[in-house]
């Protein structure tokens, strides 16, 4: 019975009482369809959206005050420019790559990470040094494993044991 174990298991893991199963187990209807896909054709979705932001916000400046306002003609204009124009004429590939460059997941961990750092109330510094958590991260995940210096890595970190406001140092 598919609603009575994501109940429990969401209960168990995530200490969430599911109220209904529209709420639960059939809250998206690819789920219920079986249709699995598409979980990773949207993770491929914001990854790309993330590149595509950034470039975007190369050219024509930061969307969020656009958004805020309700002034989405620039927007609008470069996704028609570089995106939309083209509908079947080209392959999906060349037109994110000659909009935004090769694809770099980069865009992606730069955005997720800064996106839960400011969700969570997460600071992270490297070193002495405050920067940007993208940054910081970057620098540590690419050290091997283990190697982050005597407070470990967020990796090692239990985030019970931390207050509300992290400040998670890392020695280079």
């Amino acid at each position: 019975d598919v609603p009575a174990e994501w109940n429990r298991l969401y209960k168990e893991y995530l200490g969430v009482e599911v109220p209904s199963d529209t709420l639960g187990c059939l809250q998206d209807s690819h789920w219920s369809g079986g249709m699995i896909g598409y979980f990773p054709s949207y993770a491929l979705g914001s990854a790309y959206g993330a590149q595509m932001k950034y470039v975007m916000e190369q050219q024509i400046g930061s969307i969020a005050p656009m958004i805020a306002k309700g002034d989405i003609a620039a927007i609008t204009a470069w996704l028609r420019e570089h995106i939309h124009r083209f509908g079947n004429f080209k392959k999906p590939a060349a037109i994110f790559e000659d909009a935004c460059g090769k694809f770099d997941p980069k865009y992606f961990a730069d955005y997720l990470t800064e996106k839960y750092s400011a969700l969570y109330d997460l600071y992270y510094a490297v070193g002495a040094t405050l920067g940007r958590p993208a940054d910081a991260l970057r620098q540590l995940y690419s050290r091997p494993f283990g190697t982050a210096g005597e407070r470990g890595s967020p990796r090692q970190c239990d985030p019970e044991r931390l207050p509300r406001k992290r400040e998670l140092f890392v020695t280079l």
